[in-house]
């Protein structure tokens, strides 16, 4: 019997899928997933990003700005010329990583420990037998989750917070995102909110809904753009041993605190490595950090990212999650680009200590914009955002159906309906007018909290159109800056 599809065959399945009667092609926690993270992973969110093209000066003036996500593009021309001038790579770039990491060429395995002993300072040295070298950090703390975790458990975070954080712990590992709120008029960088922490634990042990395994920390903070004091440090470690929790921090933006006018002495930044393990009360081997060159150098597109865990049993854990990652590894010539970077200690150093500069010059563009217009903002410190209050302009638009005869016009919860109502208003004027911003609520916000994370590292000429196209979207007279 022949093995080929007869023409009735192809008009059947036509006629199947025509009339919608189509298999899925998703597994169920396929579809959990896409449920689960909502727009993070639709099709519908692949379309968008199909239909709009990018701000150019030249090829496309009308085109979208993003302001909402956090890259640095303010050394970008010395950072490419240095890239041209020294990219070279051997044949053993050319093989699987392990000829590469086993063989005679220099790679970022090697010369990563001397950078990071210079940014962390930590107070046993970091060695290469300590770092696990991967495809970025959402990568690295994906596979770290899934060690750490079994499908459902909890991964604690206090809000706002980083929003691919959720993307991270859920997939693939299945576990649970578990988000503490701090109320608004609490500091979440303080040791205010350490009570509230240590009690929302214990409320979700008592009821018994998850079990916890990890508690995440990222310093300095993202939105937030500030370091944490060392005392809150010292107690989310507390909290970690209290509760038999691994205690995971994000140093990223280490390297990126910055002086301006608004601030002349920020909280200098303190990695959690830094501490002589007697004077934590946690015991090391739960301590787990996340760094990578990628942010410092505005390279988010070369993709690279460390693990590094030095407690004394952790080798074992280490070792694998170094060996699960031989199927999706950094590209080798990500590697050469930072291997060739890192080894640079004069250009290194040069190269950070003008982009804290540029960071700083660039954050009081914005602060001053936002002081014309009398808008509140966070005095930032660290990385390439800042969060500005909309608030002013967000609450001014007008809903159809709002009405002040409404019986619970003045309840939380209708409150609530409007401004997330008004948020969804305000970010489409947003997209109308050029500008792409994410909504506070992805940082785990309550919609009446309307302040929004913008990002500031553009090079100053599109940051000051941004800026304006704001201003027309909301009807806001301009401002010189």
């Amino acid at each position: 019997m022949s093995s080929a599809i007869s023409d009735e065959s192809i008009c059947q399945s036509k006629t199947n899928s025509e009339a919608g009667l189509s298999i899925s092609q998703l597994s169920s926690r396929g579809q959990e997933r896409v449920d689960r993270l909502g727009s993070f992973a639709s099709p519908k969110s692949n379309a968008i990003l199909s239909e709009f093209k990018l701000f150019d000066a030249e090829k496309n003036p009308d085109g979208l700005i993003n302001l909402g996500t956090a890259e640095n593009s303010l050394l970008s021309e010395r950072l490419l010329k240095f890239i041209h001038e020294n990219f070279q790579m051997s044949t053993n770039h050319l093989k699987y990583r392990p000829s590469l990491l086993h063989g005679y060429t220099l790679n970022s395995t090697q010369v990563m420990p001397n950078i990071l002993n210079k940014v962390l300072k930590p107070h046993a040295p970091i060695r290469s037998e300590h770092i696990v070298v991967g495809p970025g950090i959402g990568a690295i703390l994906s596979h770290l989750i899934w060690h750490l975790c079994e499908a459902g458990d909890g991964v604690v975070i206090t809000a706002p917070f980083y929003s691919d954080y959720i993307r991270d712990i859920i997939y693939p590992a299945q576990a649970a995102p578990i988000i503490v709120p701090t109320p608004v008029e609490l500091d979440p960088l303080s040791l205010a909110v350490i009570p509230l922490l240590r009690q929302y634990i214990q409320d979700q042990l008592a009821l018994s809904k998850v079990k916890i395994r990890v508690l995440m920390l990222c310093n300095p903070h993202n939105p937030l753009a500030r370091a944490y004091p060392k005392e809150t440090i010292v107690e989310y470690s507390r909290i970690a041993e209290e509760f038999n929790l691994h205690l995971i921090v994000d140093e990223v933006f280490a390297n990126e605190i910055f002086s301006s006018r608004y601030v002349l002495n920020p909280t200098p930044f303190t990695s959690i490595l830094s501490f002589p393990s007697d004077s934590l009360p946690c015991n090391p081997s739960r301590i787990h950090v996340l760094w990578s060159p990628s942010k410092d150098l505005g390279a988010s597109g070369i993709k690279i990212g460390a693990l590094i865990s030095q407690g004394a049993k952790n080798k074992p854990l280490v070792d694998t999650i170094r060996t699960s990652l031989n199927a999706t590894p950094v590209s080798s010539a990500s590697d050469v680009v930072f291997t060739s970077i890192m080894r640079d200690e004069e250009f290194w150093e040069a190269f950070g200590r003008e982009n804290r500069k540029r960071l700083g010059e660039a954050f009081e563009l914005v602060g001053g914009w936002c002081e014309s217009h009398g808008f509140g903002f966070e005095k930032a410190q660290a990385g390439p955002f800042v969060m500005i209050d909309f608030g002013l302009m967000i609450r001014g638009i007008s809903l159809p159906t709002e009405s002040s005869s409404t019986e619970d016009s003045d309840s939380s919860v209708s409150h609530t309906i409007q401004a997330k109502a008004k948020l969804a208003i305000a970010f489409q004027m947003l997209e109308r007018g050029g500008i792409r911003l994410q909504s506070p609520q992805v940082y785990g916000l309550n919609p009446l909290d309307m302040r929004v994370r913008v990002v500031f590292t553009l090079p100053r000429e599109i940051m000051k159109i941004a800026l304006r196209r704001i201003e027309k979207s909301f009807g806001l007279e301009k401002v010189e800056v």
